[in-house]
């Protein structure tokens, strides 16, 4: 490591037409609320312009939660469309449930008839059972369960629904909570045309309750998320969002040449070699990666000599 180093380094990072594609691409964020509104009843939808509306007593705390107190008509609304020619999707949230009686949703898509039918959703607290469960039902009913309901906590939950590869899975702060593989799945278009709700059950007709806490964000994916931008994203927050958009930095101090680039981009292998140019021969860095704060870093010790790195996806 040394100046002539760290400056090659940066040459391999910008050099993007040598990168190549290790894995898929990082799914992409379609719908995102952020809830950042201080006033009125329009939530905002800063990624695809599907913009929602607050029902009943919900209300913007003006530090970025929507607060659903729990009453009857009390809920998000979201317009039809936001499923729209999707093959798999991701639910993501960040939100505190104040109490857990039986079936109250974090999300659903349904017919909004409030008497089930077809529909996808996300229950908190399923009494019968004991546990969360992410379920779908159009053509077909297929259930997740997943640990006991969050009451009172404050949770990044996220959920996949993948029909192309048989995956559905519930994600709590950044851990597989629950998950089925290999079961045939109804498609995500059979929910096409299907308004959403945050907050109430697409039984709410038969009394099924609305949810008592608050939500930070709410986002949706084309795509699968993978586990380990799943927990990328718990580390990082509600205020960050993933990119495959990268830069890499190196720091040296005492004999050790530190490359860090951000825990939001994830999914990326760092690579080494002795060379640069059409002699380059380039393979995995054998070096530990660590997380500090909301960065990867790698430390290279200078008796490794010099060597040229760079990051592939």
């Amino acid at each position: 490591p040394g100046t002539a180093t760290l400056t090659a380094v940066y040459q391999g990072i910008t050099n993007s037409a040598s990168i190549t594609v290790l894995r898929s691409p990082l799914a992409a964020l379609i719908h995102r609320y952020s809830f950042s509104e201080t006033s009125g009843s329009t939530a905002h939808d800063s990624i695809g312009g599907a913009d929602a509306s607050l029902q009943g007593t919900a209300a913007f705390d003006g530090n970025g939660n929507v607060v659903l107190d729990g009453s009857s008509g009390c809920y998000v609304s979201l317009p039809v469309g936001v499923l729209t020619n999707l093959t798999a999707v991701t639910f993501e949230t960040w939100l505190t449930n104040s109490t857990s009686p039986d079936n109250v949703c974090e999300f659903e898509f349904s017919s909004g008839s409030g008497t089930g039918g077809s529909y996808i959703r996300h229950v908190i607290h399923d009494q019968s059972n004991g546990r969360n469960q992410f379920e779908m039902t159009a053509g077909g009913d297929s259930d997740v369960l997943g640990y006991p309901g969050f009451g009172g906590q404050y949770v990044h939950v996220v959920c996949v629904y993948d029909p192309t590869t048989l995956v559905q899975q519930v994600y709590t702060n950044g851990v597989l909570a629950s998950s089925q593989t290999g079961v045939s799945i109804p498609s995500v278009n059979n929910l096409w045309a299907f308004a959403g709700s945050l907050g109430r059950s697409p039984w709410w007709a038969y009394g099924d309750p609305y949810l008592a806490g608050s939500i930070n964000e709410f986002r949706i994916y084309s795509g699968r998320l993978l586990s380990d931008e799943i927990a990328a994203s718990d580390i990082v927050g509600p205020n960050t969002v993933l990119t495959s958009n990268v830069s890499m930095s190196a720091t040296a101090s005492g004999g050790v040449t530190t490359l860090s680039w951000p825990v939001a981009s994830p999914g990326f292998t760092l690579y080494s070699s002795p060379t640069l140019g059409a002699g380059a021969v380039w393979s995995v860095a054998t070096n530990a990666v660590s997380i500090a704060g909301q960065q990867y870093q790698v430390n290279i010790s200078s008796s490794s000599g010099t060597k040229f790195f760079r990051l592939k996806r």
